[in-house]
């Protein structure tokens, strides 16, 4: 079969009787020198993305492996989502694409921020009492709950900004059964 290019290949025979033909794809091409990853954002996340920011994407096929990229694309549309969230394309450039095929799946992490030499503790830890976030600490021997402050949140971190210093002993184990002033044992302190 000779065609032009641009034009599109359709079956000879309807696939249902009284239906028009359908459009068969004859190649996928792609140019593996240069890796393009798409990814779905939510729009609560895509405001916090800009054009060349870091990301770093953790692929299903090779779930040991994580690959560098660059942020090189934010939508302006949304994408139609049919569980009825709004999403962005976010497309990515990947750095290393060894080991990568056309049509694997994965998922991204964008660095939206970045500190060092901070103060983190587990999630778990912090306790949210209305608006004010605190933490048990152990000062002499008693369970003392203190007022903190967070800042950046990661998956397993959160940045305490203000309310703890590095030498608190911040409870993490039975938290449930702690109350402010009462006496706790130090089992062995993790520091």
């Amino acid at each position: 079969m000779l065609v032009e290019v641009g034009g599109i290949v359709a079956d000879n025979e309807p696939r249902v009787p009284g239906q028009a033909s359908q459009t068969t794809p004859i190649a996928d091409v792609a140019e593996m020198g240069s890796t393009e990853f798409h990814a779905d954002v939510d729009q609560a996340d895509v405001a916090k993305l800009r054009v060349g920011q870091p990301a770093t994407l953790q692929i299903d096929a090779l779930p040991r492996r994580v690959f560098p990229a660059t942020t090189r694309e934010i939508a302006v549309a949304s994408t139609p989502d049919p569980t009825g969230r709004v999403r962005y394309t976010v497309k990515l450039t990947v750095g290393s694409s060894a080991g990568l095929r056309v049509g694997m799946t994965g998922s991204a992490k964008f660095v939206t921020a970045r500190k060092s030499q901070v103060l983190a503790l587990p999630p778990s830890v912090i306790l949210q009492q209305g608006e004010n976030e605190a933490v048990y600490v152990v000062e002499d021997g008693k369970a003392v709950l203190k007022k903190v402050k967070t800042g950046l949140q990661g998956e397993d971190m959160v940045e305490v900004v203000s309310g703890l210093n590095s030498e608190d002993l911040v409870i993490d184990q039975g938290r449930a059964k702690v109350k402010n002033g009462r006496r706790v044992e130090l089992a062995e302190p993790k520091r």
